[in-house]
């Protein structure tokens, strides 16, 4: 590609430049040569006034005027008035007082003016001197005509010069510009093949070209290189990426900021079938038109805000879970969102196998439970009166009875809430709910001689009274057995302005700090045989963790051995103004 507007300014600058050189040239020249010539007239007329006015006797004698055929002379009188012109008539002369030659003579003896007369209409020299032996001036003018005509000649001989001169500088400016501007189309057109990735190998690029030029194509070699192998690599983790992304596990799905697909995978096809028919015609398809789930559709419009989104939703027989992000360039403005959609049918179907098997072992242990307590309860009554060991393995049935009764009832708890039993929600005092759980506990806590402290900041609370009761219990009956006599319990109710914080906290022996990522897992005990030894079925704290998250809050422990420990729940600060 020939770079014409590079080629055309080389030319025209040039051009000017010469033009504007040339012409500043001939016009000096021509001012000093007029300068020059009207300066020569000057001092002859100078010389002709000066001889003449030596001869000069009477200043109305007309012959006086007359004494010079070539030369035009005026006397004038000191006031200005005309006394004789050798070429008109001095009577009709007007004042000549005012002539800037006549002026300059009055001040300097000597005055000179060029001018055109307006008679003739050419220009001449007029010079005056002033007499010294009497108020009187003698003028004379010579006229420059053959200046005129020669600068005149000049002037045509110079338009003619300057014209067969720019001619011969286009010329060279052609020819000097196209050599210029050569090697640069050639290395424009070799940047656009090594951008497009066209450029053959080992290719000369400025074949007819010296000097700074291989050196350029020695370094445009080495860019090409560098971008061959740039684009090489780029390739490669394209590929790679690609590959990857395609065949991974999840669906992947992204979009623009006009919900427009832009990417998806293999797996997001198999996941919504109908998307393959829809991706073979398009790839600008909305993503109303490609998943019509309205929780996809609100999920991916947060995520265009700014805001990443988690959500579960059913699509057909299928149970999906989806994460949203926003797609952020480098200052931080969203262009965009990306989904990932994890399949987690079998999931959520090992789940419910593991549900169903809990609530249906529970069931078919309570009736033969139930049993075993009631015939336990008339064997203790009816041994009492007779042999110790009788009445000791009756109250060992008795207490392993009740134990499993509470095993299954915990079971059967855990259950439900993990099912997604409804929570039956109430604004209710916490103060309330926190004396009956204390109530509850009292013959335990009083056996123990231990102190319990409640302090209320917050006593409205939005809950289901009968879980968060159960909670408390579970947290007291746990720092009730696990901590020694004469120990302090303190259950606090705080508040700010997003959350309610409950926190019963003891002074006891604290749990080592290995235990405590573990503790709120089903059956998991950080000392088993103590754990036997008390009767905890192990769930209480899985329980009770269960139940603050079904309020959509958080539950956390904190403890130092020898020192005490801390269970802090968090639930969400509800106002009956929002209702």
């Amino acid at each position: 590609m020939f770079p014409w507007k590079i080629f055309t300014r080389i030319v025209l600058i040039q051009a000017i430049v010469a033009f504007c050189a040339l012409l500043a040239v001939g016009l000096a020249g021509r001012y000093y040569f007029e300068e020059q010539v009207i300066h020569q007239s000057e001092n002859q007329l100078k010389s002709t006034l000066i001889a003449l006015s030596a001869h000069i006797t009477n200043l109305q004698d007309k012959a006086a005027c007359d004494s010079s055929p070539h030369l035009r002379l005026t006397i004038i009188a000191g006031d200005g008035l005309v006394l004789c012109d050798s070429q008109h008539d001095s009577s009709i002369m007007e004042n000549h007082a005012s002539r800037p030659e006549v002026q300059a003579a009055e001040l300097y003896e000597f005055g000179f003016h060029v001018r055109k007369s307006e008679t003739l209409q050419i220009r001449f020299v007029y010079g005056a001197m002033k007499n010294k032996s009497g108020n009187w001036f003698i003028r004379g003018a010579v006229p420059l005509e053959d200046l005129d005509q020669s600068l005149k000649n000049f002037d045509t001989s110079f338009g003619f010069f300057l014209f067969a001169v720019l001619l011969t500088v286009l010329l060279f400016s052609v020819m000097s510009g196209r050599a210029l501007v050569l090697p640069i189309g050639e290395l424009y057109g070799r940047l656009n093949k090594i951008l497009s990735g066209k450029e053959k190998k080992g290719q000369d690029l400025f074949t007819n070209f010296y000097g700074e030029w291989t050196e350029i194509e020695s370094a445009l070699e080495k860019v090409g290189q560098n971008v061959d192998e740039q684009n090489e690599i780029l390739a490669k983790e394209r590929e790679v990426n690609g590959q990857i992304l395609a065949n991974i596990g999840e669906g992947i799905l992204a979009i623009d900021k006009n919900s427009k697909a832009i990417f998806w995978n293999k797996k997001l096809c198999e996941l919504f079938e109908n998307l393959s028919i829809l991706f073979s015609h398009t790839q600008s398809e909305n993503l109303w038109t490609l998943i019509r789930v309205p929780e996809v559709y609100e999920a991916f419009k947060l995520a265009l805000n700014g805001k990443e989104k988690i959500i579960f939703f059913a699509y057909g027989e299928k149970s999906i879970s989806l994460s949203v992000t926003p797609l952020t360039n480098k200052d931080k403005n969203v262009y965009g969102a990306v989904g990932i959609f994890f399949d987690i049918t079998q999931i959520k179907a090992a789940e419910q196998i593991r549900v169903d098997f809990v609530a249906n072992v529970s069931h078919e242990l309570k009736t033969p439970l139930t049993a075993i307590k009631g015939f336990s309860e008339t064997l203790l009554e009816d041994l009492r009166a007779n042999k110790t060991t009788d009445v000791a393995f009756a109250e060992a049935i008795y207490r392993n009875a009740e134990r499993l009764m509470a095993l299954v009832r915990d079971l059967l708890d855990l259950s439900g809430l993990e099912s997604g039993d409804s929570l039956e929600k109430s604004f209710v005092d916490a103060e309330e709910i926190t004396h009956r759980a204390i109530l509850a506990l009292k013959a335990a806590i009083e056996q123990k001689t231990q102190t319990v402290i409640a302090k209320f900041e917050e006593k409205s609370i939005y809950v289901d009274s009968h879980r968060i009761e159960q909670v408390l219990i579970n947290l007291l009956d746990n720092a009730n057995k696990y901590c020694p006599e004469n120990t302090e319990i303190q259950i606090e109710w705080k508040s700010d302005l997003k959350n309610v914080q409950l926190i019963v906290k003891d002074n006891g022996p604290g749990i080592d700090p290995i235990h405590l990522p573990r503790l709120f897992e089903r059956f998991y005990r950080a000392d088993q045989a103590r754990s036997r030894e008390l009767g905890g079925t192990g769930l209480g704290l899985a329980i009770a963790k269960h139940i603050i998250l079904r309020h959509g809050g958080s539950i956390k422990v904190e403890s130092t051995p020898d020192k005490g420990t801390s269970f802090i729940c968090e639930l969400p600060k509800v106002s009956k103004e929002s209702f």
